[in-house]
């Protein structure tokens, strides 16, 4: 595992869940506790909701694409988008609500998925340019397992 994995992990699972519970117990502190709850028992029905009808509506547009002769791409991506805020909405605390909304709507979502698609297709290149550049590793000049006769793949992008 890469030390940039190691840091996502590390900042998902450890930094995170600190922040979100140093977060509850500031809100429960100023609101108190009983208040608090309510917000959090509200996100969650809130996020099953969205996760719900978000996803009916992303379904209906995806079939829509697909009878029109489209590849459902952009559709896909809103979905998982929406999808991946109505979880972090079920995930009690206050910053991954607010994660939960910025991917809800739709400008910010637009901005989210551009940078995750920009993210992934420079790790693809940067894949592609280790294992163009290492012979007998990957699909090098000998391809798969030493077949002979394999060309090298390029992504074009």
């Amino acid at each position: 595992m890469n030390s940039r994995m190691q840091t996502v992990f590390f900042f998902i699972f450890v930094v995170f869940p600190v922040l979100e519970i140093f977060l509850l117990g500031r809100v429960s502190a100023h609101i108190g506790l009983g208040d608090t709850l309510i917000l959090l028992v509200f996100a969650a029905f809130l996020g099953a909701y969205l996760i719900r009808v978000q996803g009916k509506i992303t379904l209906l547009r995806v079939q829509e694409a697909l009878a029109q002769g489209r590849t459902p791409t952009a559709e896909m991506l809103d979905g998982v988008m929406v999808f991946f805020a109505g979880v972090l909405f079920l995930i009690p605390g206050f910053l991954s609500d607010l994660l939960g909304f910025v991917l809800f709507f739709p400008l910010t979502r637009w901005v989210v998925t551009r940078m995750v698609l920009s993210g992934v297709q420079g790790s693809l290149r940067s894949r592609a340019a280790r294992t163009r550049n290492s012979p007998g590793k990957g699909m090098g000049s000998r391809g798969i397992e030493g077949s002979e006769g394999a060309q090298d793949a390029e992504i074009i992008g």
